[in-house]
């Protein structure tokens, strides 16, 4: 398995110079999200290549993108008016070919949210409209549309998701499993989830949890990790384990080279 983790942009440093740092503290590649203050989908296709050519110089992969704010939370595929909805799944689009560009093969995408102004069933069949749409795009770049497991109060059990994916009926539609989410919103237990949907994970974010404390950095909650990779390696998972974690205040180099070493730890004791 590979070594992975969500770029966090600082203003104090050329990209170029984080995107070494990265890859000294010991990471195979780095997840960009969008609307984060460097890349957005109106980005010029010459600036994304940039980003890229970057990263292969210092050696580091970009196999993923996150949908960001806007598309995921603040204007989902569930949102109440048709307009905005229309709008979010362009951008879904226009972000799948932004991944093709990076050289990513995986696209984050939370499948909208459930909330007072949107029932259950509005969300499900809002999302299932959008997503099919979306994956027509997934299937002509070959990067897959990965739904995450979040608190959006939607597709909260690993069956509904197994099913929601397959009535979806993609090679190109699957899940981002977030293993601390599955604690965090009290979904059961990862290592199940992982168990369940099998070969339809793409993507996999690592963060861990305590109850009454919350998201934690690795090796520091609750998260059973050696069953977590057992699980992982049972379905034959052997691609990126991402972790999705904010840098330390101070010293965020720090904070790099722990993670890196303590996913290099989690691999290693998964067996």
């Amino acid at each position: 398995m590979k070594k992975g983790i969500c770029f966090e942009y600082r203003k104090d440093l050329p990209i170029k110079e984080q995107f070494r740092l990265y890859k000294e503290a010991g990471f195979d590649g780095i997840e960009l999200t969008l609307d984060r203050g460097y890349l957005t989908t109106e980005t010029k296709t010459s600036e994304i290549e940039k980003l890229r050519r970057m990263a292969d110089e210092v050696r580091l992969e970009i196999p993923s993108l996150r949908g960001g704010p806007n598309l995921c939370w603040r204007f989902p595929v569930t949102f109440p008016d048709e307009r905005t909805r229309k709008a979010t799944i362009e951008g879904f689009k226009k972000a799948l070919r932004i991944t093709k560009i990076l050289g990513g093969k995986a696209l984050l995408m939370v499948p909208g949210v459930v909330s007072p102004e949107v029932d259950y069933e509005e969300a499900y069949n809002r999302a299932r409209e959008a997503i099919l749409d979306i994956a027509e795009v997934a299937e002509k770049e070959k990067v897959f549309l990965a739904i995450e497991n979040v608190e959006n109060r939607f597709l909260t059990s690993p069956l509904e998701m197994r099913d929601f994916i397959d009535e979806i009926g993609s090679r190109y539609v699957g899940c981002y499993l977030d293993v601390g989410n599955v604690l965090s919103c009290q979904l059961g237990y990862p290592e199940q989830w992982i168990r369940l949907l099998g070969r339809r994970i793409k993507r996999v974010h690592l963060k861990d949890y305590r109850s009454g404390c919350g998201i934690t950095y690795l090796l520091q909650g609750e998260v059973n990790w050696p069953r977590v990779l057992r699980a992982l390696r049972t379905i034959g998972y052997d691609d990126y384990l991402i972790a999705e974690l904010p840098l330390y205040r101070f010293y965020p180099e720090r904070m790099l080279f722990e993670t890196a070493k303590n996913i290099e730890r989690i691999i290693q004791g998964g067996g």
